[in-house]
Parts: structure tokens; C-alpha cells; sequence
């Protein structure tokens, strides 16, 4: 699914070319492919090119979809989400772990998201699951629990859910969607962690 959200947020990250030199910040990189040569990646954004050069061991991995139905209690996941007025959140997105990386509760919390303003992301274990009809329309409200609280999230049968699996640097070809954490050094930015869009599914996360 390619929308145009995809990009939603990066202005938040990415400056123009000066400000990304100046800043030692962690970037969160959301944008296209435009190319891959000698172990750097070009990624183009809303506002420009962003050159990153992928490290020897940097993990690459594809997002697959993923059936609502297979969520069960005990299931370690992540969602980026918009507060509701009644307190849940909304899904955006729904991205399950695979069991080795569950089985370390990655990024476990609740935290902002850079998605949109007052986007949320929820690394979390699913502690119940109850049905709720909202404007006629039947959806799932995950309980999701992590060390220190525990969010309610609404799921519709729309929301793109999906896992994670490998890729190859052979996937990083240019039009490909990609989001990615770049870290800056003395000779520009490096990533260790790169996530693309191998099957028609948006990185929001």
C-alpha cells in the first residue's frame, strides 16, 4: 500500500543540507530510493537528497503483510497510533515482531512518533483483545501491555498490518520506499538498520 503519508513528518527531521551537517542527532529517514552505489544510499526526501552509508553488518529487512486474526494474547508488536478523544488510540499501522526479535521486547515503551503531530509509537505485548463497533464498523481493541503501563489501541479491518522479514542489499534498488535511522559522523551519516517497502506496504514506523 504506497501512500502518500509516507513522508508525512520528515520535515520535522530533515533540514536543508546545512542544518544536516551542523547536528549530531540521531535522523529518522523516511523517502525514496533514488540510489544505491558503493554502499551509500541515496534517499530521496520532501525537502531533498540524504546520502547514508550503510554499514558492513547493517540489518536490512522487508515488510510482509501480516494477518490481523493471527494477533493473539502474548503477541510482542509495535503500532504507531493517533489519540482519540476517548482516550484509545487509533492504529495507523500494526507491525508484528518475528519471535526472535519479540522474544527481546525491541524499543518496548510508549513513546512520540514522528508520523504526525501527536503520533505515538507502542512497543508492547498484546494482554487482551475485545471487538468494538465504531460507526458501524466493526473493529478490534488491542490491550497493549509494556513495563510500566498499558495503551488500548482501536485496529479496523483497513489498518496495514504486517512483520518484518529479510532483505538483501540486492533490494536496494532505486524507487523503493525506505525508512531508516541515520547516525552522523566525521564522515557523514551511517545506518546499521534499514526498512524497506519489498511488497507494496508503507515503513511508517
Amino acid at each position: 500500500m504506497k501512500r502518500s503519508t509516507f513522508l508525512t513528518g520528515a520535515a520535522l527531521l530533515l533540514g536543508a543540507a546545512p542544518a544536516l551537517a551542523q547536528t549530531a542527532q540521531p535522523l529518522r529517514v523516511r523517502g525514496v530510493i533514488g540510489d544505491f552505489k558503493d554502499g551509500v544510499l541515496t534517499v530521496s526526501t520532501s525537502k531533498g537528497p540524504v546520502k547514508v552509508t550503510l554499514a558492513p553488518d547493517a540489518r536490512l529487512r522487508a515488510l510482509a503483510k501480516f494477518s490481523l486474526a493471527d494477533i493473539k494474547p502474548g503477541t510482542f508488536l509495535g503500532t504507531t497510533a493517533m489519540p482519540q478523544s476517548d482516550g484509545t488510540l487509533k492504529a495507523v499501522e500494526v507491525h508484528v515482531f518475528p519471535p526472535e526479535q519479540a522474544a527481546q521486547k525491541p524499543g518496548e515503551g510508549f513513546r512520540p512518533n514522528d508520523y504526525a503531530p501527536n503520533a505515538t509509537m507502542t512497543n508492547a505485548t498484546v494482554s487482551n483483545i475485545a471487538a468494538a463497533t465504531v460507526e458501524g464498523v466493526q473493529n478490534r481493541v488491542l490491550t497493549l501491555t509494556y513495563n510500566g503501563g498499558e495503551k488500548k489501541v482501536v485496529v479496523s479491518a483497513t489498518t496495514p498490518v504486517f512483520t518484518y522479514v529479510p532483505a538483501t542489499r540486492a533490494d536496494l534498488v532505486a524507487g523503493t520506499r525506505v525508512a531508516l535511522n541515520a547516525t552522523q559522523g566525521t564522515d557523514g551519516y551511517t545506518t546499521s538498520d534499514v526498512t524497506l517497502d519489498k511488497n507494496g506496504l508503507d515503513p511508517r514506523s
